[in-house]
C-alpha cells in the first residue's frame, strides 16, 4: 500500500483474445484483481474488481473505457472509495 502522497504504479496486461485489460493489485493488506472488458452479446463494457482473499466479492461499473488508462482510473476510484470508507 502507498503512503498518502505516493503514486501506485501498476501492472497492467492486455489479453490479447478478448481486448480486455486486468492487473492485480494490494490495497489495505488485501489482494483484489481488476479488468476492464467489452461484455459479451452486448454494447456496454464493464470494470470489475474482485477480492481475491474473500469470494464472491466485487465491485464494479459500467461504461469504462477497455484501455489501460480507464483500467487504472477505475482501480484509483476503488482505493478512494475504500480509504473514504475508513
Amino acid at each position: 500500500m502507498c503512503e498518502e502522497g505516493e503514486v501506485m504504479t501498476y501492472k497492467v496486461e492486455r489479453n490479447n483474445a478478448t481486448g480486455a485489460f486486468g492487473c492485480h493489485f494490494e490495497h489495505g493488506g488485501h489482494k483484489y484483481f481488476a479488468r476492464v472488458r467489452y461484455v459479451p452479446l452486448s454494447w456496454y463494457t464493464e470494470c470489475t474488481i474482485y477480492s481475491e482473499d474473500v469470494l464472491d466479492l466485487a465491485w464494479g461499473r459500467w461504461h469504462v473505457p477497455v484501455t489501460k488508462e480507464g483500467l487504472i482510473s477505475c482501480i484509483e476510484e476503488f482505493v478512494r472509495m475504500k480509504e473514504e470508507r475508513k
